[in-house]
């Protein structure tokens, strides 16, 4: 199954509002999901978004660590460059 773009929003959009109501994240926070879903294309979204509590957490978790670690070398970068 090939995700087309509207797919994937839509996914995207439907995992934020789970982390939101089950984790408590933020939407600015949740937006990491769109951020890593760029740069790591193979991330199963509705498998994600499917999983059971446990297994979604770490996997939003895991996203949010992954993305801040990867926001914060760019940011570091950046300001190298100024």
């Amino acid at each position: 199954m090939s995700n087309t773009t509207s797919d994937k929003t839509t996914l995207i959009n439907s995992i934020s509002n789970r982390a939101s109501s089950e984790m408590g994240l933020d939407h600015f926070k949740t937006q990491y999901i769109t951020a890593i879903e760029h740069h790591y294309r193979g991330l199963d979204l509705a498998g994600i978004l499917n999983a059971d509590q446990a297994n979604f957490s770490k996997a939003i978790n895991s996203i949010y660590r992954k993305n801040k670690k990867m926001a914060d070398t760019l940011s570091f970068k950046s300001a190298a460059q100024l």
